[in-house]
């Protein structure tokens, strides 16, 4: 019966409201996954400038159309 105790007090502590964002109270879970979402979105669109400045484009675009003409059998 102790371990149920326990196990109930961890979620309890776990869950309790940590941090005030937006007027309201959130749990450290709920402060994360608020933040994940537009920190995804920065590091993607950082990545795609990158690619884009290496000239990325480009490549894809040149083995786009190899693989296209091998496919149909005249590359």
């Amino acid at each position: 019966m102790q371990g149920g105790r326990l196990r109930d007090r961890q979620y309890s502590m776990e869950h309790r409201p940590l941090f005030l964002i937006a007027g309201k109270e959130r749990t450290v879970k709920e402060k994360y996954r608020i933040w994940a979402g537009p920190i995804l979105l920065a590091g993607g669109i950082i990545l795609i400038a990158a690619g884009i400045m290496r000239g990325e484009p480009a490549t894809v675009l040149t083995k786009a159309a190899v693989i296209c003409m091998e496919c149909i059998g005249i590359g």
